[in-house]
């Protein structure tokens, strides 16, 4: 099965914030170490390991 415009990134002793961003598409992750935090308007999630989010990405800001 092919996906159009997939897209894999692989982060590995991640030491500082990425800036706050968005995409265009939704965000499948999953957490092998560490927190994961995904920030709205008014409230933010954490993600834990062993977790699976998916983010409409154009809802929020990671």
């Amino acid at each position: 099965m092919k996906f159009k415009d997939l897209e894999y990134l692989r982060i590995e002793n991640q030491t500082t914030s990425f800036p706050k961003h968005f995409y265009g598409k939704f965000c499948i992750s999953l957490i092998h170490k560490g927190i994961k935090q995904i920030a709205f308007e008014n409230q933010s999630l954490f993600r834990e390991i062993g977790s699976i989010s998916i983010t409409n990405s154009q809802r929020s800001i990671f």
